[in-house]
């Protein structure tokens, strides 16, 4: 409890806690009720997985838990505690009954006191504080509790010879291998079975048979199921050295953390240096052979045999963990000792009884000495796994930890960065917290020290030492990449993109990360070329193929507006994605938005309003879904169903979504309906509440002059006056100021302000004279300009290049109006000349009265 309880409360930690617990719903659909029990625990254990391991009696328990206590991490990891406490009970019933049995001894406190000394010193040790205090370890340690049990069943019917306990240890065993795989098990239970009776015995014995075909079954699934994920692969990619110079440095980092653990990480970076001529290989191989020279020697003597037993317990289940295969990118895991370092536990009781029991009697001093001096030991690990389970449970504090034993090395920097990036968007613990100045914000803080962090880590010198091969670096400049984007710093995530392409320069990951720069620069033709270049190099995993076409729709759709070229990238990703696990579905959900948006521009409303639904009665707070169902009805002149849309959407930013972009799109809509239903006012406090909170907007500043010109509104003029000092052909302060000329009757000056909107710089996505032209037709059917309005529409439609229907359109004025008086200003647009704003030639002379009635 002492060593279990600090920072318990802390939040779910980033990596397997949250895509094994706090985002699976196979975990968190237990509290809602809309499955049945049955239907949890059929998805639970289906095989095969989708993720790469297959562990679903440990799901299955945090699914009861979430059930019962709901989202609160301290359960999970009260929980844990407790089993690790349970395990060393179990670990002291097994290395009593394995000494009573080879040890003989004068004193029957000796076997219990020494078990109670090796499963105590085992409970405490802080190299086993990783499996049981962070990173989802119920995986390792409830494998253990059943493993434990089926041993226990074992030496059980190695006493009674009742073929019950067979049964029990093959259902427990089981058990163990549905939490995590224990390749090695299988050679534990052979070694005990021959240790305890003879190899003659153990050949006709069913259960040496049995162990064995459930270790390879599940060994031979796990293994399929890795290769099928691609974690073999990836994992191997970084390693170094030899498998068999691996597994040695392993062993010494392992052995130094056993003996002195005051350099305990969450896991240790692959040492550029794993060769034959790195001394501490050698330390390690030493160690090997020490151990299994060790074993040998014990093994011939009944009562050293537990010594024997032991090693065979460690190295046999910590070689298919420890290098060999290669299955994560570390050269070694604290975790991966839990098991394992049971084995060292009955080695040195087996060691210490048999030294006791070589005497004739037992001395009480030299075993209270023995058990003293284990106490001790016993305090300084609990004291030291205390402070490890802190920073365990620390994500910045643990990324901090391997920046420390691994300085200036970009794989632990690129670590760092990631927490950093981790802390910026999720609640932290207060240790992490404890790193923030007074004076600054958490997120803002945690988002600097990222990006330092990214840059120094890019800026390392000598990368080749750490990334030998262009296989390893590339993805080192696609992960920088990808970083840098997502902060906004897209010339860097271009550079390392660039890094990456000539690398690899026709990687299909390379393109998507250039591809992604591109956008971010707003390089859109070269985005698109990239993106043609991915969808030539296209791999046949679906996941990958989905997301492609999602995120190539996602450039079309909603950066270039080109709904015609987006319409069969959503297709196809909506088709390829109904092929994935539900998680993924849900990951790539932008995809029916697109569709759906597609379908509304461009295709069948009726399919795409279908569609949108879809995704609103999944999650009725999609901020994106809710604009393009407001789009919907816009577009089907339901205004005020639009409006209202458009509206909720407006109040909900930024308290349910945060993106700027959307809440531009919401605004603008809202604009749209408000027009068409003749409720300027409404649009107007709208902008005016937008440039508040966003007082540096060019686009909020310009649209809000823009509704006080179309609401009539008597700030207009000084609204747009001051838009304009700043920015002189603003297209909307200049149009804002065409509504005013053309309101005063100064149809010259409002046209040379169309010119002037024209000619300026666009604002994004506002469609300027589109809306000008809109928005006159609008205000001419409830008369509030006057019907010279056609001529400022026409000189619109010169400009954009619609010559004919320039036209069209003076000739109905004056048809309509052939004593208007506006002959030269027609006659000057009809010709492309350009008239002199102000003069008395441009202006019709003793008509303003009738222009205003008009």
């Amino acid at each position: 409890m002492f060593a279990g309880l600090p920072l318990v409360r802390a939040p779910w930690l980033p990596g397997d806690e949250r895509i094994f617990i706090a985002d699976n719903p196979d975990v968190t659909d237990a509290a809602s009720g809309a499955h049945s029990v049955g239907e949890l625990v059929a998805r639970i254990f289906r095989f095969p997985p989708e993720e790469d391991l297959y562990q679903p009696i440990p799901i299955l328990t945090y699914a009861v838990q979430w059930a019962i206590w709901g989202d609160r991490p301290a359960a999970v990891r009260f929980t844990d505690v407790l089993t690790h406490a349970a395990n060393a009970l179990l670990l002291w019933v097994i290395v009593w009954r394995v000494l009573r049995h080879f040890v003989p001894s004068d004193s029957g406190a000796l076997h219990a006191r020494l078990s109670w000394l090796v499963a105590m010193l085992w409970a405490v040790h802080p190299a086993n504080a990783h499996a049981w205090a962070a990173d989802m370890g119920r995986t390792h340690i409830l494998s253990a509790t059943f493993a434990l049990l089926a041993l226990i069943a074992q030496l059980r019917s190695l006493v009674t010879g009742r073929p019950g306990w067979i049964g029990a240890a093959a259902a427990l065993l089981v058990c163990a291998m549905l939490c995590k795989v224990i390749p090695g098990w299988f050679a534990l239970a052979i070694g005990v079975q021959v240790a305890w009776q003879t190899w003659r015995v153990t050949a006709r014995s069913v259960w040496s048979y049995v162990a064995a075909a459930i270790c390879v079954v599940f060994s031979a699934a796990a293994w399929w199921t890795s290769r099928r994920s691609g974690l073999m692969q990836d994992a191997s990619a970084g390693l170094f050295g030899d498998p068999i110079a691996r597994s040695a440095l392993a062993t010494y980092l392992y052995a130094r953390n056993l003996f002195a653990p005051l350099w305990l990480s969450p896991w240790y970076l692959p040492d550029p240096q794993t060769s034959w001529a790195n001394p501490r290989v050698w330390i390690g191989l030493a160690i090997a052979v020490a151990s299994v020279i060790c074993a040998i020697w014990a093994w011939r003597t009944a009562a050293r045999r537990p010594i024997a037993i032991g090693w065979l317990w460690f190295w046999s289940l910590l070689l298919p963990v420890i290098g060999l295969v290669g299955a994560r990118e570390a050269a070694a895991v604290d975790r991966y000792l839990y098991l394992p370092t049971m084995g060292l536990a009955l080695a040195l009781a087996g060691g210490l009884a048999a030294a006791f029991g070589a005497r004739k009697g037992v001395s009480a001093r030299g075993l209270r000495s023995i058990l003293g001096a284990g106490c001790v030991v016993a305090t300084f690990f609990l004291l030291v796994t205390s402070s490890v389970v802190r920073t365990y449970r620390a994500p910045v504090a643990r990324a901090n930890r391997i920046v420390q034993l691994y300085p200036a090395d970009p794989r632990a920097l690129e670590a760092l960065a990631a927490a950093y990036h981790f802390a910026a968007a999720h609640p932290v613990p207060v240790d992490d917290l404890a790193l923030v100045p007074a004076d600054q914000a958490p997120r803002g803080f945690f988002l600097r020290r990222r990006l330092e962090t990214l840059r120094a880590a890019a800026d390392t010198p000598n990368l080749a030492r750490y990334f030998p091969r262009a296989a390893d670096l590339a993805p080192f400049h696609r992960r920088l990449s990808a970083a840098f984007a997502d902060l906004g710093e897209f010339g860097d995530a271009l550079r390392q993109a660039q890094a990456a392409a000539q690398l690899e320069p026709d990687g299909f990951r390379t393109w998507v990360r250039l591809a992604h720069a591109y956008v971010g620069m707003r390089r859109y033709d070269d985005a698109i070329r990239a993106f043609e270049r991915c969808e030539e190099l296209l791999p046949e995993d679906l996941l990958t193929r989905a997301t492609h076409y999602t995120n190539f729709g996602r450039l079309l759709l909603f950066d270039l507006e080109r709904a015609n070229l987006a319409y069969p990238k959503f297709r196809m990703a909506v088709r390829l994605k109904a092929q994935l696990p539900t998680k993924y579905r849900r990951a790539l959900r932008i995809a029916d938005i697109g569709l759906a948006r597609c379908e509304i521009r461009v295709g069948q409303g009726a399919r795409g309003y279908e569609l949108i639904m879809a995704v609103l009665d999944d999650n009725p707070q999609d901020a994106l879904a809710g604009l393009v169902l407001a789009e919907y009805h816009l577009r089907s002149h339901h205004w005020g169903e639009a409006r209202q849309i458009y509206g909720m959407l407006i109040a909900a930013y930024p308290a349910v979504y945060s993106r700027s972009d959307w809440y531009y799109e919401a605004l603008r809509g809202f604009d749209s309906a408000c027009a068409q239903l003749g409720r300027w006012s409404d649009a107007v406090q709208a902008w005016d509440h937008a440039a508040e909170q966003h007082p540096d907007s060019r686009e909020f500043r310009s649209f809000r002059v823009w509704a006080l010109a179309c609401a009539g509104d008597e700030e207009a003029d000084e609204f747009a006056e001051e838009l304009l000092a700043q920015e002189p052909d603003n297209p909307l302060g200049c149009l804002a100021r065409m509504l005013l000329s053309l309101r005063a009757g100064r149809v010259d000056e409002a046209v040379e302000w169309v010119r002037r909107a024209a000619g300026g710089e666009p604002v994004p996505r506002a469609r300027s004279l589109e809306r000008a032209v809109a928005t006159l037709r609008l205000l001419a059917a409830d008369n509030r300009v006057p019907a010279t309005a056609a001529i400022v529409e026409a000189a619109i439609y010169l400009l954009a290049g619609e010559r004919e229907r320039a036209t069209d359109t003076l000739a109905e004025y004056r048809r309509r109006y052939p004593d208007a008086g506006w002959d030269e200003l027609i006659n000057n647009l009809l010709s492309g000349a350009t008239p002199a704003v102000g003069t008395s030639a441009s202006r019709p002379a003793g008509n303003s009265e009738r222009e205003e009635g008009e």
